[in-house]
């Protein structure tokens, strides 16, 4: 039994490995998040897989006027109306619960279709975006190794949005392979943020200096910044494995292999760039960007003074992980306004909405999860849930 037994540790130490290197690019990526890539298929980036897609199909699908952008205005008129906006397949109109009149949806009406992979903070930020505006999806979620739910393989990063007919996909015709032929498909994590903000009517927000900025250093260094923190060590990272990884891939073996690479890429890569980054900030990457937000034009550390920087750094090479957190939770706190709950002032703007989203997934974190609830911190988290629940009721807050 030696040569078998040998032979499942070796592959779950593959698969563990693997399985961390895709939590890792989850974490540290570029816009969107690897899965499943294969070399059969042609890769496209963002840029060429957006081409390919209908514009004039995008710019219909992104028209405030009509679902999935009217949910919170109509969502307590119909009976059906959750049911047809976020789950795969429906009912007959008529087969609805009875107590109020089921909607049917107009030749106009998207259903949008979110793909995304756990622990995911470019995906965390499409979510919280959508959630904080009150707006249902389907969601799907990716195999992080075989890339099993990706729509199409010629794009293998997420987040993806999809935009179907939802007329179609609710008629009892050719069902989804209508909707495949109509729909439109919408790629990394950046320009999904920003195409929102038309029927969102956040445009203002994309193009504020200020919250720009803060947006880049959520995108170009806390990203890194929170995995290096929540896998600092074995302990850690295999606490962060439990959350991160598909029920599939939490067998033991892969689970130990795994989160010991996820410390070692925390402790012996990215820590140490990270902190290079902060104590050489004046280098060319530290200009301020000509790229959107979560471009690798930047360093994410531009908009901080030296003495901030070399404080972050000392705290990151000599304290602990706890301490290195809260530095860099009271970098985003010292962004706000004087006297000011959120960054945007009196109410959240996209740089606290997309904050609130990645720190939902430290939030999840057994141990270091109580660090992003005490405090300061703690009272902003507690604000944006509320201006969730008054924005959503209890559906995502």
């Amino acid at each position: 039994m030696r040569f078998p037994a040998k032979v499942t540790t070796a592959s779950a130490v593959t698969l563990g490995v693997g399985a961390a290197a895709l939590l890792y690019s989850q974490r540290t990526g570029s816009s969107g998040t690897a899965a499943g890539a294969s070399e059969a298929t042609k890769e496209l980036s963002a840029k060429e897989f957006n081409g390919l897609q209908n514009a004039m199909r995008l710019k219909e699908a992104l028209t405030p006027s009509h679902l999935p952008w009217t949910f919170h205005t109509q969502k307590n008129r119909y009976t059906n109306l959750r049911e047809l906006t976020t789950q795969a397949s429906q009912k007959p109109a008529a087969a609805q619960t009875p107590g109020g009149p089921a909607y049917t949806p107009s030749s106009s009406d998207v259903k949008l279709i979110f793909y995304r992979l756990l622990g995911c903070p470019y995906c965390a930020k499409v979510e919280a975006v959508l959630q904080y505006h009150d707006v249902p999806y389907e969601e799907v979620y990716v195999d992080p190794l075989s890339g099993k739910g990706l729509p199409d393989r010629r794009y293998q990063l997420a987040p993806q949005l999809y935009f179907a007919p939802l007329a179609e996909r609710n008629s009892g015709g050719s069902g989804a392979g209508v909707a495949e032929e109509n729909g439109v498909y919408l790629v990394d994590s950046a320009e999904i943020v920003s195409k929102l903000s038309g029927p969102l009517n956040y445009t203002a927000d994309v193009v504020d200096p200020h919250i720009n900025a803060t947006r880049d250093w959520i995108s170009n260094h806390f990203h890194g910044a929170s995995f290096a923190i929540t896998n600092n060590n074995f302990r850690d990272a295999y606490a962060t494995y439990t959350y991160v990884a598909p029920s599939n891939y939490q067998n033991f073996l892969y689970h130990v292999a795994g989160s010991a690479v996820l410390s070692m890429l925390s402790r012996y890569k990215i820590q140490p760039r990270l902190i290079a980054k902060m104590e050489h900030a004046n280098g060319p990457t530290a200009a301020t960007p000509t790229g959107p937000p979560g471009s690798k034009d930047s360093n994410g550390l531009w908009m901080l003074s030296e003495t901030s920087r070399t404080a972050l750094a000392a705290t990151a090479r000599l304290g602990a992980v706890e301490e290195w957190l809260r530095a860099e939770l009271v970098t985003f706190l010292q962004r706000r306004p004087n006297g000011e709950v959120f960054h945007g002032g009196s109410s959240p703007d996209l740089a606290d909405v997309e904050m609130y989203g990645v720190t939902r997934v430290v939030d999840q974190h057994p141990r270091l999860g109580a660090v992003v609830r005490e405090g300061a911190f703690g009272e902003w988290q507690a604000a944006m849930r509320e201006k969730l629940k008054a924005n959503t009721g209890k559906v995502y807050a």
